[in-house]
């Protein structure tokens, strides 16, 4: 399931698959060079925006490297993220933005928990946080704490994940950073087009963007999904726990697709034989068809960066009206015979016999 653009690498990343291409790795050097500058200011959005968008060496070439180097590479900069992100909690304690962006980011380890209890205690009426409590918690083999998480979400009473204040941390940081001279020719204009299959000019921006959204940590989706769905409660035979439609219902407004995606899937079991059961299935239906769509050319060219970051399935439907193609045919069904099932009935297909 194609769910972001953070499937792909970096723009610059993919301007120098085929070496030599001197805009790429300019790119990169321009791009590390601020990024390094940032990395030395004492402020919290410095910090973040270092933190949310660290740079690659634009002359390692990852797909040759040495397994075990590689790791090792990977394993430093995630450090070099983490410091910076308990860095920029330290310098904003009671921000709930930055502490939401440093802790969901920051990992494991006492340090990174001590972040997030803080965010818990700053910022206790969003469901986001709460969401990312039940993932953590479930990582810590924790259910007590994964149980008050699920019921401070349900009753949580806005679901923000700080997508605009990341944005915003990322503007100021790359916003007013030109392109190198070695991208201003045509050629390399129309080279940086086709490798990315945009049909503007890209910027350093993009650059964050994209670097941004291939290390964005999310919760653990499946496991929240998991406490919902009525096959769960059918196996351990008790009932929903109270607050799933709740819980759902406002997942299924979020800015994140797979956030929509996950509770829109739930809700039409949920609501299976209620009064409301058509509309809920309509709108999985229509999720489902722009899931469908994502990967076209024509659609890709649409979006804009930030459209991954901010609100995918809005940037998507936006796109598909652009080319006549929102909303869905009437009689359209997906190929998956689980999506095409909870469409027609609201449940999922019977189990196949041998």
């Amino acid at each position: 399931m194609v769910m972001s653009r953070s499937v792909h690498t970096s723009p610059a990343g993919r301007l120098s698959d085929e070496a030599p291409d001197r805009c790429g790795i300019a790119m990169r050097d321009a791009f590390s060079a601020r990024a390094s500058a940032l990395a030395q200011r004492e402020d919290a959005n410095s910090q973040l925006a270092y933190a949310l968008a660290v740079p690659f060496d634009a002359r390692i070439d990852v797909d040759r490297m040495d397994p075990v180097a590689l790791e090792r590479m990977l394993e430093q900069r995630s450090a070099s993220a983490k410091r910076a992100l308990m860095r920029a909690a330290e310098l904003a304690p009671a921000s709930p933005d930055v502490l939401f962006l440093a802790a969901t980011q920051c990992g494991s380890g006492e340090a990174c928990r001590s972040v997030q209890q803080a965010l818990l205690a700053a910022d206790p009426d969003n469901m986001a946080v709460w969401l990312y409590e039940m993932s953590w918690a479930d990582r810590r083999d924790d259910p007590d704490a994964t149980q008050r998480a699920f019921k401070r979400a349900a009753k949580a009473t806005r679901n923000d994940s700080y997508a605009h204040s990341a944005l915003q941390v990322l503007v100021e940081a790359y916003g007013d950073l030109p392109l190198p001279a070695e991208c201003s020719s045509e050629q390399a204009k129309t080279a940086m087009r086709r490798k990315t299959g945009m049909d503007r000019d890209l910027s350093m921006l993009d650059q964050a963007l994209f670097l941004a959204s291939a290390s964005r940590v999310m919760p653990a989706y499946n496991g929240i999904r998991l406490r919902c769905i009525p096959q769960t409660q059918e196996a351990m035979g008790t009932a929903a726990p109270a607050g799933c439609r709740s819980f759902m219902a406002k997942m299924a407004d979020s800015d994140i697709w797979i956030e929509r995606a996950v509770a829109l899937d739930v809700m039409v079991q949920l609501v299976a034989d209620k009064p409301d059961a058509s509309a809920w299935r309509e709108r999985y239906r229509r999720d489902r068809w722009m899931m469908a769509q994502v990967g076209e050319a024509d659609i890709q060219r649409l979006l804009q960066a930030e459209d991954y970051w901010l609100d995918e399935g809005r940037a998507m439907q936006a796109a598909l009206e652009v080319v006549g193609r929102w909303p869905p045919p009437t009689d359209w069904l997906p190929d998956d015979a689980h999506a095409r099932s909870l469409i027609q009935t609201g449940r999922p297909p019977p189990p196949r016999t041998r």
